[in-house]
């Protein structure tokens, strides 16, 4: 999709300064372009190295910071909280964020054609001991029904097992990119906030986390449309709506 050179500008502006990295110029080769099909600037090889050779960043060393502490810090302060944290994957935050959500309680409700339970290795289930329990397949949106319905399921007797978290991604990728509806996310925030469950929000390329307790009713709107195009693979400790 091409577009209006001075909003090319203006776009890779926006682009460099989230991931928290010096403005450089693409090289001029290179047709500058908008890609809806993946992430990133779909560069090659040679033309990446040429585009690195152009920053300055500084040396990260283990314990000693450096520039992946100063990105945590900037997505921190543009965020308002007293912490964020980078992963090197999606799959890796995703697995962490639901992991400490879950603490104790390893029954956790997913959707069946989520990337966390299709396309991620099985991750959660082998390093965190979860159980992972699909719900709607072939659909983007769990009913608050059936999570109402699988939740009680799982703690009847005589062996309960409880629900410890609850994730839910949107868009979801496999179902070409098709959101979770609204109304329905906001019914299951209120009852995992009842029930005092963790509850998570995935967006493709992106991963918040959030404890249910004090969650205000305007969140998930907000979140969805402000920080999804500006978080990539990070994940917010204890992020709550502003």
């Amino acid at each position: 999709m091409r577009m209006h050179s001075s909003n090319r500008r203006t776009f890779f502006k926006v682009a460099a300064s989230a991931v928290a990295i010096p403005q450089v110029a693409l090289p001029q080769t290179v047709e500058q372009r908008v890609s809806l099909t993946g992430d990133g600037v779909n560069l090659a090889p040679k033309e990446y190295l040429s585009l690195l050779s152009k920053l300055e960043p500084s040396p990260d060393v283990y314990m000693k910071g450096g520039a992946v502490e100063e990105l945590e810090k900037r997505f921190a302060k543009a965020l308002g909280k007293e912490k964020a944290l980078f992963f090197p994957t999606g799959t890796l935050a995703n697995h962490v964020a639901v992991r400490l959500l879950a603490g104790e309680r390893k029954h956790v409700l997913v959707q069946e054609e989520s990337h966390l339970y299709r396309d991620e290795g099985d991750c959660a289930q082998a390093l965190s001991g979860l159980n992972l329990v699909p719900l709607a397949p072939g659909r983007a949106t769990i009913k608050a029904s059936e999570i109402v319905e699988a939740v009680e399921k799982a703690g009847s007797p005589p062996y309960p097992v409880p629900v410890g978290a609850i994730s839910i991604e949107s868009p979801v990728r496999r179902m070409t990119g098709r959101s979770f509806d609204f109304e329905e996310m906001k019914k299951i925030s209120s009852y995992a906030r009842e029930k005092k469950m963790g509850c998570i929000w995935m967006a493709r390329g992106c991963t918040w986390r959030r404890r249910t307790q004090g969650f205000r009713r305007r969140g998930i709107r907000s979140y969805l449309t402000r920080y999804t195009s500006r978080c990539t693979n990070t994940s917010m400790r204890r992020l709550e709506p502003c």
